[in-house]
């Protein structure tokens, strides 16, 4: 006969049970959104001095992900659709990017691609990857085929980022103008926030080489044809088919206001401007919008591309240095290798040192320099302010002398 001692002696042991395993479960979430966080811009967003610096992680740990998916989109773009190893979603706002993580002949190279999922359906993320000439990464991506490609491996960071309009609850217009594989965040944003706000509508202006050229062109005319009141889009083609009936021209200032008025953006009506593509593209799409009296601060821009390290006779590739990292009064000596960033370094020696993107175009990582020298990969996203009062970039700096650093 089970006495009532034993009884409640149970229910106690079964109410303890109950109650770690909920400081479980709150510790992994915890954890899984430290992991997720990250919302700096990355390489390289245009930055501003008056935003508001964000947390980042505060390891190099990557999380693990399986390829379910390799959708060619089109002769020099893949999508690889991913789940995460242990379950965990992905949590990301619409406009951000995560790192891929790739051994390439033994080397850890890391690339920095957006999302072109709906940030609303987190148990798989999807990221496009065009091809680059020469590119390590994407000719490594764009070569996957569908078989071969299920069940792979790779490693993510992540997310990063600010390339996110400001979020809103009254009506307004969002202006997307994308050049080439510049769609992919767009697409994101689209697929969100068409669902997230109802009181938003969209004018999008893609340009692209040729028609074979344009990147989710069934899913976009889709989503038209879903909210046909909420999303206007012009294609423009530099080289088009006699048969072609879109805009046509390179995307400059000319062909850009050109489609601009072909739109459906009313005057005086709350619009802001988000521009993703090349580099002339953006500067062109800029300069005419600014020409039409628009505010500099309603016009957002995303680049990416390659940063590059400092030569071998710029950094000593052959002599460890000291460096010592102060945060909150506290020094600590640790040893930063050969060919070693500040952050790998730190990391290694296990300082909580902050990062996000990892690629040095996020400004997550910054550190200030107070002694010693340092030298960087180029180009990066730190200001030229920043970079007058000492800071540097962890991420991609390397020690060319002891260096005393502080934390943020």
């Amino acid at each position: 006969m089970v006495s009532v001692v034993d009884t409640w002696a149970k229910q106690s042991r079964f109410v303890r049970e109950l109650r770690d395993r909920a400081l479980v479960v709150r510790r992994d979430v915890a954890m899984v959104a430290r992991d997720l966080r990250g919302t700096r811009p990355p390489p390289f967003h245009e930055r501003v001095a008056s935003r508001r610096e964000a947390h980042a992680q505060h390891t190099l740990a990557a999380r693990s992900v399986r390829v379910v998916e390799c959708v060619h989109e089109t002769d020099d773009a893949v999508s690889l659709v991913l789940e995460d190893l242990r379950g965990a979603p992905f949590v990301f706002r619409p406009g951000q990017f995560f790192t891929v993580c790739v051994r390439v002949r033994g080397e850890l190279v890391r690339r920095a691609y957006s999302a072109s999922s709906s940030a609303l359906e987190p148990s798989r993320l999807r990221l496009t990857v065009k091809r680059v000439p020469d590119g390590l990464v994407s000719n490594l991506l764009n070569e996957l085929h569908e078989e071969a490609a299920r069940g792979s491996r790779l490693e993510l960071l992540g997310p990063s980022g600010d390339f996110i309009p400001s979020p809103s609850t009254t009506p307004r217009t969002l202006l997307l103008v994308a050049g080439g594989s510049g769609i992919t965040p767009h697409l994101s944003i689209l697929h969100t926030l068409l669902v997230r706000e109802p009181q938003t509508r969209f004018v999008l202006i893609d340009g692209n080489r040729k028609e074979q050229d344009i990147l989710f062109r069934a899913e976009l005319d889709a989503l038209s044809r879903q909210y046909p009141n909420r999303i206007h889009i012009s294609y423009v083609l530099e080289s088009p088919t006699d048969s072609w009936g879109g805009g046509v021209g390179v995307l400059d200032q000319a062909t850009f206001l050109k489609e601009l008025d072909r739109s459906e953006i009313r005057q005086g009506e709350s619009v802001e401007a988000l521009l993703c593509g090349p580099d002339a593209m953006m500067q062109a799409v800029r300069a005419a919008l600014l020409s039409r009296g628009w505010d500099a601060r309603r016009i957002r821009e995303e680049r990416f591309f390659a940063s590059h390290a400092p030569r071998s006779n710029e950094r000593d590739q052959s002599t460890p240095h000291r460096m010592t990292v102060i945060h909150q009064g506290i020094s600590r000596d640790i040893a930063v290798l050969p060919n070693q960033t500040l952050l790998e370094a730190g990391v290694a020696s296990g300082v909580a040192m902050p990062y996000s993107c990892a690629l040095g175009g996020c400004g997550a990582c910054k550190v200030k320099c107070v002694e010693g020298n340092v030298v960087m990969s180029e180009p990066n996203c730190l200001l030229d302010k920043e970079r007058n009062d000492g800071y540097v970039l962890a991420c991609v700096s390397f020690a060319a002398s002891s260096v005393r650093v502080e934390l943020p």
